[in-house]
């Protein structure tokens, strides 16, 4: 290997690659940018990775090979989501660029118009995740030998604004959950299960008369539907033993009597929520099958909401309103964790710690009351 000036003031990397075969590259700049590039190709030989310049793809030719690969491990709902940030916002960029052109300094530009360009810093942020993933998938098949995102300083949102609608999810009290149970009427048995296990939509869609561990008073969360299939739980996490209360099992006991019957055995199937009795053989099996978001939301959920006289708040909320409830009458932490299959408590006090606040005072009372007694007069 050998570097030497060319009478144009630019440097010629000479070679052999690891076939054997002599090859040339020509470098701008300095003397030292030539030993740069011939330490990278260097490397490159040893592993056996060398390709040629015109042989390496684009962007646009890896970014979809990565989109390939994450098609087979990702949900619908992840992989709709890689695939608006490579098209709507890192392709419009990098698209006519050799992937081993894409440099920090280059990235460093593209965040800076990908902000200027009216984007958020979270949503930016969002979109240098997936060209991170992008570049690992590079490195591991070789086109590249070092990932420049490594070294790329993510930018921070300064004018975030801490304000309780910014950082604490939103529930309701238990007087709108009386009243939203009051005039659920044929809906109760769903959400009394959504309030009083805090499941995801997807996992109360998905949850199959086997999972209901009657002995126990527990019910299994194994599944999710969405978007038209079922899928694992969430993370290892989200598969989970939660606690049921008698009532509820008093409520899933009257419902299984006369719940809509189908091939999969669905607790909550599509005919749940319709408004009339299936009529024929073809909507009778349609009645069994599972039930979309969608569907729920018109037909149950957000005239529940009317009824009750309460605001209109997402189906999340109840789930959220599940955690207050456990906090609001002092259960422990690791207890709520698991009940909500959260991957780690520290994910339980980031979405709930201000209400731990609140009870941690009434604590620190009920201490200096059992220690010291009532404060005198």
């Amino acid at each position: 290997m050998s570097i030497r000036r060319k009478c144009n003031g630019k440097w010629v990397v000479d070679f052999y690659d690891q076939s054997g075969i002599r090859r040339r590259e020509t470098v701008k700049g300095l003397r030292a940018d030539a030993q740069k590039r011939l330490n990278e190709i260097q490397l490159l030989v040893d592993s056996g990775s060398y390709l040629p310049q015109r042989d390496l793809p684009g962007f646009d030719i890896v970014a979809n090979n990565w989109l390939d690969s994450k098609s087979l491990n990702v949900r619908h709902t992840s992989l709709g989501q890689y695939q608006g940030h490579v098209n709507k916002h890192l392709s419009p960029f990098f698209s006519n660029i050799r992937f081993n052109n894409i440099n920090l300094s280059l990235i460093e530009k593209f965040m800076r118009k990908h902000i200027e360009g009216g984007h958020s810093i979270q949503m930016t942020r969002k979109v240098l995740t997936t060209l991170n993933s992008i570049m690992k998938y590079a490195v591991r098949h070789r086109y590249i030998s070092y990932n420049p995102m490594i070294d790329l300083e993510r930018p921070k949102d300064r004018n975030k604004i801490n304000s309780d609608s910014d950082i604490k999810p939103k529930f309701i009290t238990v007087d709108q959950v009386k009243s939203l149970l009051e005039h659920s009427g044929k809906f109760k048995p769903f959400f009394m299960m959504a309030v009083l296990t805090g499941m995801r939509q997807g996992e109360l869609l998905g949850l199959k008369w086997k999972d209901i561990l009657w002995e126990k008073n527990q019910v299994h969360v194994q599944r999710t539907f969405n978007h038209g299939k079922f899928y694992p739980p969430k993370t290892k996490n989200s598969d989970r033993y939660i606690d049921l209360a008698p009532h509820l099992i008093f409520a899933l006991r009257k419902w299984k009597r006369i719940c809509p019957p189908g091939d999969l055995y669905l607790i909550f199937p599509r005919a749940t929520f319709w408004s009339h009795v299936p009529d024929g053989r073809l909507e009778q099996v349609r009645a069994g099958l599972p039930t979309d978001k969608g569907q729920l939301w018109r037909n149950a959920f957000l005239p529940l909401l009317k009824m009750a006289g309460l605001p209109r708040v997402t189906f999340h909320s109840l789930r959220h309103t599940y955690a207050s409830l456990l906090i609001a009458q002092g259960e422990n932490p690791k207890y709520i964790m698991k009940q909500m299959g959260h991957s780690t408590i520290s994910v339980t006090f980031d979405l709930y710690g201000h209400l731990m606040e609140e009870t941690n005072k009434q604590s620190a009372e009920k201490l200096g009351h059992t220690v010291l007694g009532a404060l005198s007069a």
